[in-house]
């Protein structure tokens, strides 16, 4: 008799065991079935939140509850829509094992690794295998399936004591905006920095999706639980069976959760505008956006409907921009030339005025001719010989050695482009010096500039008849006539 009590005891304690390992053992059903992505306002007033899958289970369209508030005002959403996308959008997976003891230790995980590469390869992924190990950081990229063979050199030899302190390392090389899968491999029963789990797996979550599998461990289990991933004993029946169903939905293609904003902002307004998105009593996430005329502005040029078009305007309008003055330079120019080669009657005024001043009126010198040509026309009387043919050698300048013959009736000598000779010399004027063919004479003019012309090393006072031989400076550059 006095052991039935006993028994009776014994049988409260072994229920009350197993309750409590129910209801801390992990509960596969119950871990989440999806995970929340980026929050885009690209279409604003649509907006589009991405989910990727955990499990091949996906929540129906009644379980969703989404309210967006400005300021101390709620509005819940009451259209919105969850399709998935036509393609999959490839993911960087990290997977972390530990470091092998023994050859079967070290063919386990080349097998386990070959496996998920494999479904990583379908998915068109990249694949990072990460090596547990409390010396170095191995991190290797660029896997497939056909590396991971029996060859392949896994670093190892040594367990790791401090696995966590390893996977903090990894979770910070991690580029925030990037669409990465994290796989973990913990196989010690304990470690010297397991108490450091909870507080890695709160670092993470809702950044990247995060599967453990691992030994029945409450600091491995808290890893997964805290971190909003799924935890797999290693321990279980279907434990493994599980994690390759739920990797291989986590791989194929996101889905969108779109919806239209309840509020009607006005252009100029600008407000923050939070989003909360519940599922069930499960999941609770919050996004925040601002809307402003920036924003606006903003999504107009990324918008390509409205990029394109745009841009293809301004090209067109640039390239005729370029063309009109292009065109336009072309045209002075060549007004310029024609200026300087036709004489205006301005330019034949000015002449006048030139001769009255400089040279006035003398015995041998008439008055100028009448107002009709008097360009071609100034009945200047010269002493000097008379020559068939002329020319000009110039013997010092930018352009010495340089040959020109006078072969025209007027030649212009300056620095303007117009000049029948162009002298490289700043100090000249545009149209500084002519030569004038005058009854077989070469006449020498000065057109009033104010550093004149010299010949034969005197200052010309008025023109003069030309000798072979004779030297002419203007400023810096000196030519010498040459008449037969």
């Amino acid at each position: 008799m006095s052991g039935i009590p006993n028994r009776n005891m014994a049988k409260t304690l072994k229920t009350w065991i197993s309750f409590f390992l129910v209801l801390t053992l992990p509960n596969l059903e119950a871990s989440p079935r999806f995970s929340f992505g980026k929050f885009k306002v690209d279409y604003y007033p649509t907006c589009k939140i991405e989910l990727r899958r955990l499990s091949p289970e996906f929540a129906p369209k009644d379980h969703f509850q989404i309210t967006e508030t400005i300021g101390k005002t709620k509005r819940v959403v009451a259209d919105w829509e969850l399709r998935e996308e036509a393609r999959t959008s490839p993911v960087d997976f990290y997977l972390s094992v530990p470091s092998f003891k023994s050859p079967e230790e070290r063919y386990w995980i080349l097998q386990f690794s070959a496996s998920i590469a494999r479904q990583v390869e379908k998915a068109k992924g990249k694949l990072y295998l990460h090596v547990q190990s409390d010396e170095d950081f191995f991190l290797i990229d660029n896997l497939n399936a056909e590396k991971m063979s029996t060859a392949f050199a896994l670093p190892g030899g040594k367990e790791s004591q401090y696995p966590i302190r390893s996977l903090e390392k990894l979770v910070e090389l991690i580029p925030k905006e990037s669409e990465s899968l994290v796989l973990v491999v913990l196989w010690q029963d304990k470690s010297l920095d397991q108490f450091r789990a909870k507080e890695l797996g709160e670092s993470i979550k809702n950044k990247f999706p995060l599967f453990v599998y691992g030994r029945q461990n409450n600091f491995w289990e808290s890893l997964g639980a805290s971190s909003s991933g799924k935890f797999y004993p290693t321990d279980g029946e279907k434990s493994f069976a599980k994690l390759n169903e739920d990797i291989q939905a986590a791989l194929s293609p996101k889905w969108l959760l779109t919806y239209k904003t309840p509020w009607d902002l006005t252009f100029w307004q600008t407000e923050s505008v939070v989003v909360e998105v519940q599922y069930l009593e499960e999941m609770n996430i919050q996004f925040e956006y601002m809307e402003s005329p920036k924003a606006k502005i903003i999504r107009w040029f990324k918008d390509p409907f409205l990029f394109f078009p745009i841009g293809i305007f301004l090209i067109v309008v640039s390239f005729s921009l370029l063309y009109y003055l292009h065109f336009f330079e072309r045209t002075n120019s060549a007004l310029d030339n024609s200026k300087s080669k036709t004489p205006t009657s301005k330019m034949i005024e000015t002449e006048d005025n030139i001769y009255q001043r400089l040279y006035g009126s003398s015995e041998n010198e008439k008055k100028l001719a009448s107002p009709n040509n008097k360009w071609n026309s100034l009945p200047i009387e010269v002493n000097g010989p008379e020559y068939s043919y002329g020319s000009l050698y110039q013997r010092i300048g930018l352009q010495s050695g340089s040959l020109y013959n006078l072969d025209k009736e007027i030649v212009l000598l300056g620095r303007g482009e117009g000049c029948d000779i162009v002298v490289w010399d700043a100090v000249l004027e545009r149209e500084h010096a002519k030569i004038k063919r005058i009854k077989g004479k070469f006449v020498l003019f000065d057109l009033a500039t104010e550093l004149g012309v010299l010949l034969n090393g005197k200052k010309l006072l008025r023109p003069k008849a030309l000798q072979d031989l004779d030297e002419i400076q203007l400023g810096r550059t000196i030519f010498s006539f040459r008449g037969r």
